[in-house]
């Protein structure tokens, strides 16, 4: 009961229940497209995963090398296709060129795409050979075993502290006056440049805006323009000249044309800021429309012969010569009668 078939090798229908949709036949079940199994009870995968992966749910986990719906495209990681064979690019190996070969050295082990290193041996590729106790973390270590000591350090090893200028107490380093640095071989500059500057070698290195010996003296902006003197970092223009860096060319009384000063009439100097004078005579000099007349001359001009004294103010100077009021004499008028 429950078989049929010529020699009984079939299941009947009846004992047997097809999933999603599945139909049976002589005991077997004929499964709907997308589905697989005896009792048709598993999601199939498209192409079957184009046999480079698993499917799983109607899903397929395609292997290493391999990604798509289905699987079907093939990845080369380093390396290329030529001539339709791959040909991985240099240090790498396998199937899709993922994995590094080793190059290791001084007798290194390849395990696992990677190097171990014999004793006294270190890097990637076994390369660099150790130094002895690491330096002793005060130098550092070359590819050839040797220590490059750092300052204030010394020995194969690096293991022998030393100062230039000062002395070793204990683990303290103590620098002599004027000396600084891990080895006290580091002059110190004054002031310590003032804060603002650098100390190389015993002498500051001011930083911009900043001059002197000891990078105490503040620098003006574009130097005043060369047309003034720069006192603790405020421009001193020169006559003529203006505003904070004394790049302005200004006057008083008057016009500037490019370089020239034209000044009004009348007004003279500089900055057109002088007075004038009409005519100074007999060699005198004016001075904001004023001559000043040398002895022996006076007048607006100078113009006029002066008299000694004045004439004692007993008279009148005509042509340099004293005419004496009634009642006084003399040359310089200074006696009555």
């Amino acid at each position: 009961m429950g078989y049929t078939g010529v020699n009984c090798e079939l299941l009947e229908c009846k004992t047997i229940s097809c999933l999603n949709g599945g139909m049976c036949n002589y005991g077997k079940c004929f499964c709907l497209p997308g589905f697989g199994g005896e009792l048709c009870q598993y999601k199939t995968c498209q192409k079957n995963c184009s046999f480079n992966g698993l499917c799983k749910d109607g899903h397929c986990i395609c292997d290493i090398g391999y990604s798509g719906p289905t699987c079907e495209n093939f990845n080369i990681q380093n390396g290329k296709l030529v001539n339709g064979k791959i040909v991985c690019d240099i240090g790498w190996t396998g199937k899709i060129c993922s994995e590094r070969i080793c190059h290791c050295k001084n007798n290194g082990l390849c395990m696992n795409n990677a190097c171990f290193c014999a004793d006294g041996f270190s890097g990637p590729t076994c390369e660099l050979k150790n130094c002895l106790n690491n330096c002793n973390s005060n130098g550092k270590c070359l590819s050839t075993g040797d220590c490059v000591c750092y300052r204030g350090w010394k020995g194969v090893e690096c293991n022998e502290r030393f100062v230039v200028h000062g002395q070793i107490v204990g683990k303290n380093v103590i620098c002599d006056p004027g000396w600084s640095g891990p080895d006290c071989n580091d002059k110190i500059c004054d002031d310590d440049c003032s804060g603002n500057g650098i100390c190389l070698l015993g002498k500051c290195v001011c930083h911009n805006g900043w001059q002197g010996k000891k990078c105490q003296e503040r620098l003006c902006k574009e130097d005043c323009n060369n047309k003034g003197k720069c006192i603790k970092g405020v421009c001193q223009c020169e006559v003529g000249y203006r505003d904070e860096t004394c790049n302005t060319r200004y006057v008083v009384h008057g016009l500037i044309f490019g370089d020239k000063v034209i000044c009004d009439k009348g007004w003279t100097g500089p900055i057109c800021n002088e007075k004038t004078c009409d005519e100074c005579l007999n060699g005198s000099e004016c001075k904001d429309g004023v001559c000043l007349c040398k002895k022996g001359w006076k007048g607006n001009n100078c113009g006029h012969k002066a008299c000694i004294n004045d004439c004692s103010f007993n008279g009148v100077c005509v042509s340099g010569k004293c005419k004496c009021t009634p009642g006084f004499t003399g040359k310089y008028i200074k006696y009555s009668y």
